[in-house]
């Protein structure tokens, strides 16, 4: 098949004809509520890494308790709920990682440090099933873990990739951002079986996967998004998103829209399959904006200039059919 006719495959699976145009629009800003991170966990609920180090669960659709999670000392980048949404993963700066009952807002255990990072957490993925989950972090590994606990059940060493984000299939299987080239593939044994090198060659620092598990995108450093098709392991488009590099991403529930930071302080949302910019947004945060769509499908959630958070609505909902694996975000590593 030609990468022409590929191209178009993808897309006829993401979206028909009759699917109405998407509209994306600022609702708010919250003054003084400055974040570092956000996870989508259910329906309208967020997690947000706040620069008081504190974790903050919040439903913004005012259904459930407002709970400040309170357990690290150095701000949290990594952030991820189970695609149940009962659990949430936080990862900080001293690469301490806690998992936390979402219903009570209660700690139920600490991963061993001392088997895992030995520099900060990046970010943090499930696997679809649940019940594991990787983490990214500052020292160029990636470790896989079991969510019951316990030590590392698996290990990826960069080896001077400068590994930046990651996701894991439904498989085991395991794309990665680097530096070094723009994508890598892991087996389910770690065994890296491909190299996926950027047109530019200047790798990329941030990646998404769609929840079907057939599309994968990086955000590169030459500030462009790529689209890999899973299944063949091509290359299939490249959008230009950003002056600078793209620093985070988010795709949406449906997985038609992808949002994008960068440091250029713009966030940029595409639609997938018709490889369109659909809005754009300046005065966002300078760091590269931490972004997640949430589970119900009608907000992004941003960071603006001054770090705080921020809303747009998006109309109409791009709730998917069902349960998501989750999402996680951070800003760049510093």
């Amino acid at each position: 098949m030609s990468l022409t006719a590929l191209s178009l495959a993808v897309a006829a699976q993401s979206v028909t004809q009759t699917t109405p145009a998407v509209t994306v629009k600022q609702v708010r800003s919250v003054p003084g509520l400055k974040i570092t991170s956000v996870a989508a966990g259910a329906g309208a609920q967020i997690a947000v890494g706040l620069e008081s180090s504190q974790v903050r669960l919040i439903d913004l659709d005012n259904k459930r308790p407002t709970r400040n999670l309170v357990a690290h000392d150095q701000w949290v980048y990594g952030l991820a709920f189970s695609p149940d949404g009962r659990t949430l993963l936080s990862g900080d700066e001293r690469a301490k990682i806690i998992a936390w009952n979402v219903a009570n807002g209660q700690q139920i255990r600490e991963f061993p440090r001392t088997r895992g990072h030995q520099r900060g957490i990046q970010s943090l993925r499930f696997r679809p099933n649940g019940q594991q989950f990787m983490s990214v972090g500052k020292d160029d590994v990636i470790c896989i873990w079991n969510l019951s606990g316990g030590n590392p059940i698996g290990r990826i060493l960069g080896e001077g990739a400068n590994v930046y984000d990651g996701v894991m299939l439904s498989t085991g299987a395991i794309w990665t951002a680097t530096l070094a080239e723009g994508a890598r593939l892991y087996d389910p044994n770690r065994i890296k079986i491909a190299t996926f090198t950027l047109p530019s060659g200047q790798g990329a620092a941030s990646m998404v996967l769609n929840p079907g598990g057939t599309l994968v995108a990086t955000g590169g450093r030459d500030g462009q998004v790529t689209l890999w098709d899973v299944r063949v392991r091509q290359r299939i488009a490249s959008l230009k998103a950003h002056e600078y590099g793209v620093q985070v991403m988010a795709m949406s529930p449906n997985g038609r829209l992808i949002a994008t930071s960068s440091n250029d302080r713009r966030v940029v949302v595409w639609d997938v399959a018709r490889r369109a910019k659909l809005a754009e947004f300046d005065n966002m945060s300078s760091n590269g904006s931490p972004l997640a769509f949430t589970r119900d499908g009608k907000l992004l959630v941003a960071a603006n200039v001054n770090d705080e958070l921020t809303t747009f609505s998006i109309t109409p909902p791009q709730m998917a059919a069902k349960a998501s694996s989750g999402q996680t975000t951070r800003r760049r590593r510093r």
